[in-house]
């Protein structure tokens, strides 16, 4: 497969994709006569489809152009005079990078916003800074304070991130994916997840827990891909609680996927759809004593009085 990256051809109606990692893979031989193969993979590179062939021995080959990620500079970037940025340095003290400064706790941002025809707030509202912010605050209530080091710093890697942890649909995931912003991307994260607040049974929409329940086992947040024995992969989210649930069968501590607890199937109280399993410690020192875990086709998040409105 080839790629250039030639970014002035538009991407309306393309097939875009990824260029992955594999992690880890499984092959079984349970079909006769050719075996399964699941892979386990990381996204590197979005890249779009620019043509597609087959060649004489019926393989497939693609060019692809890779997608850059376009992070905005500092709107006033261009317009600070030299002399000005300096005068702020030597006249407040402020680091050379723009971060707060140590004797005042003024953002140079707001400083140079003085010179300009643009108020702070505007320059605040459009920052990348307070997009980052935003979720990674929002993000710090999924970890204990020790775990918190695991969200990303990088704009880029945060956006993606955020997406793969947040419970929207597949198309908005879909559009965030193709979105080149990273600052549109993050600000459409936030909004997104500030329309959310219950999670309902997909089947019958009956109320099962709220979004505010929802936290990290492990430091790779909230929601992940677990394989069970059979080589099925389950897209879950952890959560503390639920309600309008029940638990089917006896706890089992086999096949875990959380050392220490054991777990039960659980299902919806209203229509009984397998929603996911209660992990229950078999320990008495282990926090929490128990949790839930959803699977993501199972559950939906809305919004308080119903569906969420979407931001376009």
């Amino acid at each position: 497969m080839t790629y250039t990256q030639n970014t002035e051809e538009q991407e309306e109606d393309k097939e875009f994709g990824v260029i992955a990692q594999i992690v880890s893979f499984k092959v079984t031989r349970d079909r006769v006569p050719f075996p399964s193969v699941r892979f386990i993979c990381t996204a590197l590179q979005r890249f779009v489809l620019v043509s597609q062939r087959t060649d004489h021995r019926s393989i497939y080959i693609g060019s692809v152009r890779i997608l850059r990620d376009l992070v905005p500079r500092d709107p006033l970037c261009l317009l600070r005079p030299a002399r000005k940025k300096c005068y702020l340095y030597s006249k407040w003290r402020l680091a050379p990078d723009g971060s707060l400064s140590k004797d005042y706790g003024i953002p140079l941002k707001y400083l140079e916003s003085m010179w300009t025809s643009i108020p702070y707030t505007a320059l605040h509202a459009c920052s990348l800074e307070k997009a980052m912010d935003d979720l990674t605050q929002m993000a710090k209530r999924w970890f204990s304070p020790e775990e918190a080091y695991c969200i990303p710093t990088d704009p880029t890697k945060l956006s993606f991130w955020i997406a793969s942890k947040i419970l929207i649909t597949d198309m908005e995931k879909v559009h965030l994916f193709v979105m080149k912003n990273v600052l549109e991307r993050l600000q459409l994260e936030y909004r997104l997840v500030k329309g959310l607040t219950k999670i309902c049974c997909r089947d019958c929409n009956a109320d099962v827990g709220s979004v505010s329940d929802v936290f990290s086992m492990n430091k790779e947040g909230p929601m992940g891909i677990f394989v069970n024995s059979r080589g099925v992969a389950h897209e879950i989210v952890t959560l503390r609680n639920l309600r309008n649930v029940f638990g089917f069968g006896r706890p089992a501590s086999e096949m875990t996927w959380f050392r220490g607890y054991q777990w039960t199937i659980l299902l919806c109280s209203s229509c009984t759809t397998h929603l996911g399993w209660k992990f229950t410690a078999e320990e008495e020192n282990l926090e929490p004593e128990c949790f839930y875990a959803c699977t993501r086709m199972a559950i939906t998040a809305s919004a308080e009085s119903g569906p969420a409105e979407r931001a376009n």
